[in-house]
């Protein structure tokens, strides 16, 4: 039972008027700053949680369809907003399309949404409301046929449809402790939703000696997850009563480790991912304080791909104020921000766009200098650049690289590269102030093969190519030179526009929206025709080259100034050819010489973001 929107009132630090976390997704991160009220979401769950453990399940389910009516379990004055102890209430909505029903299916299956009263008066009520109606109330129940409510009887639809909706949605709740260990001892007795590690290697013991099959496919994705977080070999997994055992490959010796020798984080990760895997087929809502605690950024990030695309029947609420996970926003993921000013009550936002997200950073008192902006920018020229390296980077990439998240572009503007400077000297605008990991892509402006071969490139790149030498020297860390921080991509030609193969030119300028069809000859409209061959090579203007296809439509030839006037029409249109293009483009585009320029970029990306195994 997949949860879809939240509505609290009244729970700690919720007002009268509450939250509401709407439009919840598979995975869900509610981030902010310290006492914003993050960790009030999971605890409110918990106390539900803790009332479904007070009902007494018969094995008759006939005797429960009130069960969750009235029970009895003391509020502390704590749990309400300002200590005022006004009824707690919240609504519940499922996606009741995705529960998978074992036995009992209710009768109700469509505008369900589960609503809670809790009373300082000793008294919990948990229901279930249909169309907006509440089902049962007061020991009775409604009747849609008749419009009213009416005595409880076996023969009225829906009878037990308020038990079976919140069984099963407890029965989803899972809560994972900010403390994990198995070395802990712990007199936790609710393992079954509330998970702190300590009874994992009695759990692992008993799979291992029980179904060494299921013991086989969990060693497997356990190696390969933890060898993917971590970014280290691990070989082989193995538990005794007392200890876990890890083998792990560093350089070409194997050691056995056991768990706790690893370190905090890769003890919290392995107990964490054993026990999402040991219910992996389990629909589960899956609650996690500050999955950053004891890991590095990158692990995180790791981890949360693992929710994502491995753990795909769990959902998840995440607790954080780790702005590593704000890149995480994707069709899986919702972010919402909380926060709470001085005494008021915790506001809830979405986080669903770039000025949304800027504001978490703001709130969380993360300023640029410290994250060092985009993960890795690339300068081009202009924006037709953008718009080819965007489409060759997800081609390459296999659309795991997205504009935005692993990199961004930002534009120089030609002879404004004279301006920005590797390691800034006075008055100049500074290359890697912007991010970590630069790129720079230069048109060469070549108009021959002996302009390319003795490199006559124009004095603002010769000189970027210089300065980028020279400091290259100056610089270098204890594995890295600054050029590992910066790449520079002079095209293997004039422009990018060459990299772009003559046939497929031709089927865009073509097409009716770039098609010149007529000029101006002596203040007389006259057709045009584009039926010439043309020659594009590696040097040539790509908008001064395809004017010459032009003829008039008698077959005479076209003037130079009405070449003039076609190639400016080219070059007008630069962007939305390029947009054209890229739409077309397919693999057997790729010359051999772009395609590998393309994968040095694609790794340098892969670099910048961690990714690179």
């Amino acid at each position: 039972m997949r949860i879809e929107k939240i509505v609290i009132k009244n729970w700690r630090s919720f007002d009268d008027k509450g939250i509401v976390l709407d439009k919840l997704k598979k995975n869900n991160i509610f981030i902010g700053a310290n006492n914003s009220g993050k960790s009030n979401v999971s605890k409110y769950f918990l106390f539900l949680k803790e009332l479904g453990d007070l009902i007494k399940v018969h094995s008759d389910i006939n005797k429960n369809c009130e069960a969750y009516q009235k029970i009895e379990k003391k509020l502390q004055g704590s749990d309400s907003w300002a200590w005022l102890k006004n009824k707690i209430e919240a609504e519940i909505l499922c996606n009741t399309n995705t529960i998978r029903w074992d036995k009992e299916i209710p009768q109700y299956k469509e505008n369900i949404i589960l609503t809670t009263s809790h009373y300082y008066s000793n008294q919990n009520i948990l229901s279930c409301n249909v169309n907006n109606i509440q089902l049962l109330s007061d020991k009775k129940i409604y009747n849609f046929k008749l419009q009213r409510y009416v005595d409880l009887t076996n023969k009225v639809d829906g009878i037990y449809d308020s038990f079976l909706y919140w069984q099963n949605f407890l029965d989803s709740l899972v809560f994972i402790d900010p403390i994990r260990h198995h070395e802990r001892s712990s007199d936790n007795d609710k393992s079954n939703y509330y998970f702190d590690g300590a009874k994992i290697l009695t759990v692992l013991n008993e799979l291992k000696n029980g179904d060494r099959e299921k013991w086989g496919e969990y060693t497997v994705n356990i190696e390969k997850w933890i060898s993917e977080i971590i970014n280290e070999k691990i070989k082989a997994i193995d538990v005794t009563d007392k200890e876990y055992r890890i083998t792990v490959k560093r350089g070409n010796t194997e050691r056995i480790a056991i768990l706790s020798e690893l370190g905090t984080g890769v003890t919290q990760l392995v107990m964490m991912l054993t026990h999402l895997y040991l219910n992996k087929e389990k629909q589960l809502n899956v609650f996690i304080d500050e999955p950053e605690s004891n890991l590095h950024p990158d692990s995180v990030i790791k981890l949360m791909d693992i929710f994502d695309k491995e753990l795909v029947n769990h959902s998840f609420y995440i607790t954080t104020h780790s702005s590593s996970l704000i890149d995480q926003l994707n069709d899986n993921w919702s972010i919402h921000r909380m926060m709470r000013r001085g005494s008021e009550s915790t506001q809830v936002y979405p986080c669903n766009n770039i000025v949304q997200q800027r504001e978490v950073l703001d709130e969380l008192g993360i300023r640029a200098s410290q994250i060092l902006q985009s993960n890795m920018v690339i300068w081009v020229e202009g924006p037709s650049d953008a718009i080819y390296l965007k489409k060759w980077i997800s081609d390459i990439s296999e659309g795991k690289l997205i504009d935005g998240k692993h990199y961004s572009f930002l534009f120089y503007g030609g002879s404004n590269l004279t301006t920005h400077e590797i390691l800034k000297e006075e008055g100049l605008v500074d290359f890697l102030y912007t991010s970590r990991y630069v790129a720079i892509f230069c048109d060469t402006d070549c108009k021959s093969e002996e302009e390319f071969k003795n490199q006559k490139f124009k004095k603002r790149v010769t000189d970027t190519l210089t300065r980028l030498d020279e400091k290259n020297l100056k610089h270098k860390g204890e594995e890295n030179f600054l050029k590992d921080y910066v790449k520079i991509w002079l095209t293997d030609g004039r422009e990018t526009e060459n990299y772009v193969p003559e046939e497929l030119f031709l089927d865009v300028l073509n097409l009716n929206e770039f098609k010149r069809k007529e000029t101006k000859i002596e203040k007389m409209k006259v057709k045009l025709v584009s039926n010439k061959k043309v020659s594009f090579s590696r040097f040539d203007s790509f908008d001064v080259a395809f004017a010459e296809m032009y003829s008039l439509e008698n077959g005479d030839d076209i003037t130079d100034e009405i070449k003039k006037t076609i190639s400016k029409h080219y070059s007008a249109k630069k962007v939305p050819i390029s947009k054209k293009i890229v739409e077309l483009w397919k693999d057997k585009h790729y010359s051999k010489t772009l395609r590998s320029e393309m994968e040095e970029l694609v790794e340098m990306i892969k670099k910048a973001n961690g990714l690179l195994k």
